[in-house]
C-alpha cells in the first residue's frame, strides 16, 4: 500500500532545483520525493543522510510512508547512528495510520522480542493487519503460523494454506516454493505433480534455491514435468551456486555416476 503522498512523489520527475524550492517552500510531496533522490542516486549523488533529513522532515509532519521510511534508517543505521528503540518509535507511528509494512516490521519485533518485549499476540494482531492489506510477507508469515499452530494461533491447516496461496499469487517466492511442497506431498492438498512443478517454477525463476532444487530433481525424475536431464542439471546448478548442498551432492552423484 502507497499514501497518497507517496503515489504523487513517485511519479514526479521535476528537476532538483524545483524541487528544492518547492521543498523549501513546504511541499510535502517535493520533501518526499527529494528523500527518494537522494536514497536512490537520481539526479544526485546518493547520500543516505540528505535521504533521512528529508523523509525525517515529513515524517514529523506525519506522513506514514516518511515515517516507516526513517525508522527503517534508525534500524539499519542508514544515514544516522542505529538506534533501534528510534526504529520502533517511527514504525508504531505509521503502523498506527495502517501502514502494511510497518505492521509487518513491527510484528517481527514482537514475534522474535527484538528490541521490545516478546508478546505474540501482538505479532500475530499486526501481521493480520497487514496482510489483509495485501501485503505478501505478511500472508505468508500468517499462514505459517496457522499451518503449524504456533505464535499463539490455533492450528488451522486450511486456513494457512489460504493465506500462503493468496501470498504466492502476489509473486512471493517463498509462499510459491510452500505450495509446490504442499502439492507435491500431498500436505493440505490434494498430491497434484504438475501444480507442484508450477509453484516451483514460479519460486525457481524468482531464485528461490531449495525450489530451485525440487524443480531440478523433477525434471530428472519425470515427475510432474517430462524427464530431461539438462533441465535438472541446470536448476541444480542454479541452486548449487546459492550454497545448496544437496544440489551440489546430487551434482556430484551424476558426475560420478552414481545417480
Amino acid at each position: 500500500m502507497e499514501t497518497n503522498t507517496e503515489k504523487k512523489c513517485l511519479n514526479k520527475m521535476e528537476s532538483i532545483d524545483s524541487l528544492f524550492k518547492a521543498a523549501q517552500d513546504g511541499s510535502i510531496e517535493a520533501q518526499f520525493t527529494l528523500g527518494h533522490r537522494y536514497n536512490d542516486g537520481i539526479g544526485v549523488e546518493k547520500d543516505m543522510g540528505l535521504a533521512f533529513f528529508w523523509w525525517h522532515m515529513v515524517a514529523e509532519q506525519g506522513e506514514a510512508s516518511a515515517q516507516f521510511n526513517v525508522g527503517n534508517c534508525y534500524n539499519k543505521g542508514d544515514g544516522v547512528a542505529k538506534n533501534e528503540k528510534q526504529a520502533i518509535f517511527w514504525w508504531n507511528k505509521a503502523a498506527e495510520q495502517g501502514h502494511p509494512k510497518a505492521q509487518f516490521a513491527l510484528a517481527n519485533c514482537y514475534a522474535l522480542g527484538d528490541v521490545v518485549d516478546e508478546n505474540h499476540e501482538r505479532a500475530t494482531f499486526l501481521a493480520r493487519k497487514a496482510a489483509e492489506q495485501g501485503h505478501a510477507k505478511a500472508q505468508f508469515w500468517l499462514g505459517l503460523c496457522y499451518i503449524e499452530g504456533s505464535f499463539g494461533l490455533i492450528k488451522d491447516e486450511q486456513q494457512g494454506l489460504d493465506w500462503v496461496r493468496k501470498s504466492a499469487e502476489q509473486g512471493d517466492a517463498n509462499a510459491q516454493h510452500r505450495l509446490g511442497f504442499c502439492y507435491y506431498f500431498n500436505s493440505g492438498l490434494a498430491k497434484d505433480d504438475k501444480q507442484a512443478v508450477y509453484w516451483w517454477r514460479k519460486a525457481a525463476e524468482q531464485g528461490q534455491a531449495m525450489a530451485q532444487f525440487c524443480l531440478g530433481n523433477r525434471y530428472y525424475d519425470g515427475e510432474g514435468v517430462e524427464e530431461d536431464l539438462e533441465q535438472a542439471l541446470f536448476w541444480w546448478s542454479k541452486a548449487a551456486e546459492q550454497g545448496f548442498a544437496d544440489a551440489q551432492q546430487s551434482l556430484d552423484e551424476i558426475k560420478n555416476n552414481k545417480l
